[in-house]
């Protein structure tokens, strides 16, 4: 009597099941035909939880498309099929909001609402929220009356009543409309009869709807009681009276008696208080009507007309009232259809919203924009609604898009620094945030040594040791990560050296295993592939400091370590030993022969011989400062490294074992074993050849061959003390022998050996030589004058050079000495940048010397000495291009205050000594003699002569210096006091002669004379007009001197008129007589003819 629920009406699940209250399910054809009659063809639908109402949404979509009416929204699933509509489906404040959110969307006038009443109040609360109104919802008539009254929203009664106002509601019809007809079970009271006498026994007024405190209205549901009771009593009657079946088998429940109750109750039909009560074949539900009613104001519930599908019947009892003033009239009775309809919602053009309370378009109001997918306007993002405006959210808050009702709080890890944000940004990097709604995030470490592995840092823990820092203990601070190691984020010692965020090192260096934050830099980066620490490459020793040494059974090979194979490996060593001693006896026999004997080509060939094996033991100098050689450089450096004693080329490590000072010992005796070996060779010469000089020839050779390798036997024993530096390169730090990086500079017993031996090995070769060789120089001239038999023992030194040029051998090894010396030098030690520029400074010091004396015999190598200077500079340049240097500033700052006050000194030096010279021109010369060198060579120099020995006064001949007519030129501008032209015949087509004329002409200040001889012809006037073939232009062009023919035309006819001094010599005169006569009249100034020999 009581139960609505549509999922009743199924047999399949319910086969045995009556009732005689209509199902929900009846009111969707009523709603949807109200929908039609109010002039709707689309409808929205808000419906509840799916296991409640999944049924009657479906119903409702079976009526709707029965009825032709369209379902505005979304499809709601398999559950509820055929639904379009939004579903709320569970109680709550944002289920209904976003569900209002969707029917302001959708902008239906009419919404049928399928849910209980206290979700309809939460919908119509946020729906009056978002200015929904006017819209006339469809509901369930069994709601308990004033509904619309409970506050159980954030909304008032006022309000909700404001949305519910207008609503159509449907509901059962309980009480039949024939009030004349008289009830099957009570033949004594008609319907309206029984409806009376109900009401006066339950105390109440006729038709009075109240509530009891349980919460439902007892009229509502009395018919279908009262029905329910009649049934089952006509039911009992028939089974036991009728039908005969016994009423112990009926209390017994068996089968055939349920049977029969069962096909009783399906063909029942009988007046009930509500109406006709019969079922159709198959139906729980009895056939009856609805009735429409809406709620007016003033709480008035209105009925409308009562529906039995498909016929609706008006009562006509008044007016439908709706909230846009639109006013209907519900009759007359017994009408089937409204007689007018009411007005869709407004459709507004783009970007305008729809006010619903007047169903106009307007303009959004200020702060708020227009959302398509919402179709009304809203609070931007940044902004949350309040009532009908938008307030900004505040810091530490934020909404990401328009329309937000409310502002959402940063999460932790989030920050919004200022007001209206529309996101909240993660934390930086470096910084974490463990609160809601801050403004911003905290610093892991304000020095940066702390910083997150991500953005978006929610707590303290996340802070880890920046990049370049790592952590020595669990807790501790962040501490720079050693220069030569690379420290991720993240990086720490404080599990061990094993943990994956240990600190990895650098290609090129390396770390031992026992002292793993001690970093050693590797010469070749090759030794050193970096990573995990003690990593060093193959068969290389990881307990070897820089990984310079290979391990015991490996040698050397180019920048490898390889395995030794056993005993071939000793043939290179014997090879060498026997190649060294060959290459003596050689040279015993080379340099000891007869010098008067070898051509001029042989000369050179020797001279370019020890130039190539100077450059090549310079280059080895290179090696001795810590460059980085690229290939191919490396590889060369490392096989001309031979020539210093280096004998790991040789698989020496596989023959005298991987001890530094044993290897280091055997390389100083290299030189000094030579000398037996040259005395043996010479011993042998002399049995073969008595006139040997046995004592001579052992000087000259063994001085030859440390002549040679000078550079070598030095660099080899100042080897221990070139050392460079490892990390981090400060002057406290570690260093390593260049030559040996395994052995520590200063810090072990090894070293200190090293040091000895090699202090010893200078003592022994280097320093003796460099002495005997400067006494040789210093006795030379001696020896030379005398004869001396020791210039065949000191012809190594000598022999090289132009006689007047004895001296450069011994500038030629204090150049050795002090390359090799840099870098040892204090102050320049382990200075990579300093030590390069030193170097570059002295070779091109010396050979700017050498480029200045010229004392090679040979002009080829005077040339080929300079060029390889140069070569070396360049190479030494790019090397240091090529290698990361730790470069001292101060060190640089000094190099270049002395390079630029060199420089300085110079120019103004220079300027000084111009300005000088141009004042006090020096030399000074009192005459010039201009002369045909071919005609009158001799007399010319005579005649200085002459004057020199008269006078003492300075002469020059322009013959002596016919090479540079701009120093000639030069002399007769500012360094003469008077020009003697000697005229001969072809004087003046010389264009030296003729440029010398025209300079001293122009010059104003020289005076100028000509000595005219018998064979002297001036240049005919069609000569002058042609001098460019009158004068020989062969061997030189006075334009490039600046000196046109313009000009000698002048200076020729100045010369040859009266107004310039003029001496005949006369041809009568014979022999030097008239020479002497001449140069009195030079030196007395007087002009004519020279006087005649009085003899």
């Amino acid at each position: 009597h009581s139960a609505t629920l549509p999922l009743l009406s199924d047999r399949s699940v319910y086969p045995n099941f009556f009732r005689t209250i209509l199902p929900d399910t009846f009111y969707n054809n009523a709603w949807v035909r109200m929908a039609r009659e109010l002039g709707m063809t689309r409808v929205g639908v808000v419906i509840g939880e799916t296991e409640v109402f999944a049924s009657m949404g479906a119903k409702f979509a079976e009526a709707a498309t029965g009825q032709g009416v369209a379902m505005e929204g979304l499809e709601l699933g398999d559950d509820i099929a055929g639904l379009r509509g939004v579903q709320v489906s569970i109680a709550s404040q944002s289920a209904a909001r976003a569900g209002a959110l969707e029917l302001l969307r959708m902008k239906q006038r009419v919404v049928v609402a399928i849910m209980y009443q206290n979700r309809a109040r939460l919908v119509m609360c946020e729906a009056y929220k978002l200015g929904i109104l006017n819209t006339v919802f469809m509901t369930y008539g069994w709601f308990a009356y004033g509904w619309w009254t409970v506050e159980d929203t954030d909304c008032t009664a006022a309000q909700i009543t404001t949305m519910a106002t207008g609503y159509i509601q449907a509901n059962m019809m309980f009480w039949r409309s024939d009030a004349d007809q008289v009830n099957s079970c009570s033949s004594s009271l008609t319907s309206e009869g029984f409806k009376a006498e109900w009401y006066r026994r339950q105390g109440a007024n006729i038709n009075d709807l109240s509530m009891t405190p349980e919460g439902y209205s007892p009229a509502l549901e009395a018919a279908t009681t009262a029905d329910a009771v009649c049934m089952w009593a006509q039911m009992l009657h028939k089974v036991l009276i009728d039908r005969g079946v016994p009423l112990a088998e009926l209390a017994a429940r068996t089968p055939a008696a349920y049977e029969v109750v069962q096909e009783v109750l399906s063909i029942t039909d009988f007046e009930g208080v509500q109406g006709r009560v019969l079922y159709e074949p198959g139906q729980a539900d009895p056939k009856g009507s609805v009735i429409i009613q809406q709620l007016q104001e003033g709480g008035k519930v209105f009925d409308i007309a009562s529906y039995n599908h498909p016929t609706l019947v008006l009562f006509g009892n008044g007016d439908l009232v709706f909230g846009l003033g639109e006013v209907i009239a519900a009759g007359p009775a017994g009408a089937n259809a409204l007689p007018g309809r009411i007005a869709p919602f407004a459709d507004c053009p783009e970007g305008q919203m729809l006010d619903m309370s007047t169903n106009q378009c307007m303009d959004c109001p200020e702060g708020q924009v227009f959302l398509d997918i919402l179709g009304a306007c809203a609070c931007r993002a940044g902004y949350m609604a309040l009532g009908s405006g938008c307030v900004a959210c505040g810091a530490g808050n934020m909404t990401g898009s328009a329309g937000s009702e409310e502002c959402d709080r940063c999460q932790p890890g989030r920050y919004a620094a200022g007001i209206a944000q529309t996101e909240c940004k993660a934390c930086p990097v470096g910084t974490y945030q463990p609160a809601l709604s801050t403004t911003a995030c905290v610093s892991c470490d304000a020095s940066g040594r702390q910083t997150t592995m991500v953005e978006g840092a929610d707590s303290d823990a996340a802070c880890v040791c920046a990049r370049d820092f790592f952590r020595k203990s669990a807790g501790g601070g962040c501490e720079e990560c050693p220069i030569g190691m690379v420290c991720e984020a993240g990086s720490s010692i404080a599990e061990g050296v094993g943990s994956s965020n240990y600190p990895a090192v650098e290609e090129g260096f390396m770390t031992i295993m026992d002292d793993p934050l001690q970093v050693y830099k590797c010469l070749q980066m090759e030794s050193c592939p970096g990573g995990r620490v003690g990593t060093c490459a193959a068969y290389r020793d990881t307990e070897t400091v820089a990984c310079a040494r290979c391990v015991d059974g490996a040698y050397e090979s180019g920048k490898v370590c390889e395995p030794c194979s056993g005993s071939t490996d000793v043939a290179p060593f014997i090879l060498v030993g026997l190649a060294g001693c060959a290459g003596l006896a050689v040279m015993t026999f080379m340099v000891n022969r007869n010098l008067l004997m070898q051509t001029s080509n042989t000369m050179m060939c020797v001279v370019m011989v020890a130039l190539m094996f100077t450059g090549i033991q310079t280059l080895g100098i290179f090696q001795q400062v810590s460059i980085e050689w690229f290939e191919p450089m490396q590889s060369i450096l490392e096989l001309t490294s031979l020539l210093s004693f280096n004998l790991k080329v040789v698989k020496v490590g596989c023959v005298l074992g991987i001890n530094p000072v044993s290897n280091f010992i055997f390389r100083q005796m290299v030189a000094p074993m030579s000398i037996p070996v040259v005395a043996l060779v010479l011993g042998v010469k002399r049995y073969f050849r008595p006139g040997t000089r046995v004592l001579l020839e052992l000087v000259n050779t063994v001085g030859t061959l440390f002549n040679v390798f000078f550079i070598s036997i030095v660099l080899s024993g100042t080897s221990p003390l070139v050392c460079y530096r490892h990390p981090p390169f400060t002057p406290d730090s570690l260093a390593s022998m260049i030559s040996e990086p395994s052995v520590l500079c200063g810090g072990s017993n090894v070293h200190t050996e090293m040091v000895v031996v090699g202090i010893l090995a200078i003592f022994v070769v280097p320093i003796p030589f460099m002495a005997m060789a400067s006494i040789f120089t210093w006795k030379y001239p001696f020896y030379v004058s005398t004869g001396h038999e020791y210039l065949h023992a000191m012809r190594f030194l000598f022999f090289r050079f132009h006689a007047s040029k004895y001296y450069y051998g011994i500038i030629l090894l204090s150049r050795s000495l002090i390359i090799c010396l840099i870098p040892i030098i204090p102050g320049l030690a382990g200075d990579t940048a300093l030590q390069t520029w030193v170097m570059t400074a002295c070779i091109c010091g010396y050979t700017l010397v050498q480029q200045q004396l010229n004392p090679w015999r040979s002009y080829t190598a005077n040339i080929m000495d300079g060029l390889i200077s140069m070569t070396l500079i360049l190479l030494l340049m790019t090397g240091t291009m090529a290698t990361d240097l730790q470069a001292n500033m101060d060190s640089i700052k000094v190099a270049g205050v002395i390079a630029f006050s060199a420089f300085l000194a110079l120019v103004v030096g220079t300027l000084g000594v111009g300005i000088y010279l141009r004042f006090r021109p020096n030399p000074w010369y009192n005459y010039f003699i201009c002369h045909h060198k071919g005609h009158a060579a001799a007399q010319a120099r005579l005649l200085k002569v002459l004057i020199q020995t008269r006078s003492r006064l300075s002469v020059f001949i322009d013959s002596d210096d016919l090479q540079e007519l701009d120093t000639l030129f030069d002399i007769v501008k500012c360094k003469l006091e008077h020009l003697l032209v000697y005229l001969t015949r072809e004087t003046l087509s010389r264009p030296w002669c003729a440029g010398e004329i025209v300079t001293a002409f122009n010059s104003g200040r020289v005076k100028v004379t000509a000595i005219r001889t018998p064979s002297f012809v001036p240049p005919t006037e069609d000569q002058m007009k042609s001098l460019d073939t009158y004068l020989d232009l062969s061997s030189c062009n006075l334009a490039e001197y600046n000196i046109a023919n313009e000009a000698v035309a002048a200076a020729f006819n100045q010369l040859t008129g009266p107004e310039t001094k003029c001496i005949q010599l006369p041809a009568t005169s014979l022999g030097s007589r008239k020479f002497d006569l001449l140069a009195g009249q030079v030196l007395s100034g007087a002009t004519g003819p020279a006087a005649a020999d009085s003899n």
